[in-house]
């Protein structure tokens, strides 16, 4: 069996170094130097991977209430905000999950509307539809097989 240990060396500014002793002992020599800055270049990797996570998921105060998809990818998405400005309201419209050849609906509020919440458990796309917009909506974006675009502010069609 082969032993590693790990020495740091104070004094060189080089790399690592192998040094195979007549014994099991295999021996790896760092210089404090090199070390620290692996070190420190793990953490600030880290920490920008987390950052970049918490960006991409932020953006507004958006509460997923109901989702809805069928064995065609057909999804029709339900959230609940305090948003108003429809730019950023399309904006994370356009962040959810679409398969192409697929329909992707998604229906906003400001409260909570009871029936929505049914919208997990329609019995197909054309129920989740008419459980998900109902007078109340503020918005509504589809994006269809064709890659085809629509958003509406008050898609129920009543001012």
């Amino acid at each position: 069996m082969v032993k590693t240990k790990l020495i740091i060396n104070f004094d060189s500014t080089y790399g690592p170094a192998w040094i195979d002793p007549p014994s099991n002992e295999s021996l790896i020599v760092w210089p404090l130097g090199k070390l620290l800055k692996i070190l420190v270049m793990k953490r600030l990797l880290l920490l920008a991977c987390f950052a970049f996570i918490l960006l991409s998921c932020s953006g507004g105060n958006y509460e997923q209430v109901a989702y809805y998809k069928n064995d065609f990818n057909f999804r029709v998405f339900v959230y609940v905000t305090p948003e108003t400005d429809l730019g950023k309201i399309r904006q994370h419209a356009e962040k959810q999950t679409y398969t192409s050849g697929s329909t992707t609906a998604v229906y906003y509020y400001n409260e909570l509307v009871g029936s929505t919440k049914s919208v997990t458990f329609a019995k197909d796309a054309m129920d989740a539809q008419d459980r998900a917009c109902t007078k109340e909506c503020i918005a509504g974006y589809w994006k269809f097989p064709t890659g085809k675009v629509s958003f509406y502010a008050n898609p129920y069609g009543e001012d």
